[in-house]
């Protein structure tokens, strides 16, 4: 997809792991916090509020604790969500 950033972690691509540090929000859809991805916990998006999604409740803060975990499965949390964001033009 044109608007992917690419994989993250060390099997990654280097600038995705460099914007994910800044970000300030990451919504984790129906993925776990593997060490070869965030490397060291403290260290992975130290300003971002973190939004964790997953089916399993065991993965929901097993190695990254988010600021909101929520165990559901994804498609109806996007069901529900994609309503609710408005399309915004890009600069």
């Amino acid at each position: 997809h044109p608007l992917s950033l690419g994989m993250l972690g060390m099997h990654g691509v280097r600038s995705t792991n460099y914007i994910l540090q800044e970000a300030d929000l990451l919504i984790v859809l129906g993925a776990r916090f593997d060490d070869r991805a965030i490397g060291k916990t403290e260290q992975f998006c130290p300003n971002a509020k973190i939004i964790h999604v997953d089916i399993d409740r065991a993965e929901l803060g097993k190695i990254k604790q988010p600021h909101v975990a929520i165990q559901a499965d994804v498609d109806d949390v996007l069901a529900q969500l994609i309503p609710l964001v408005e399309a915004q033009p890009r600069a």
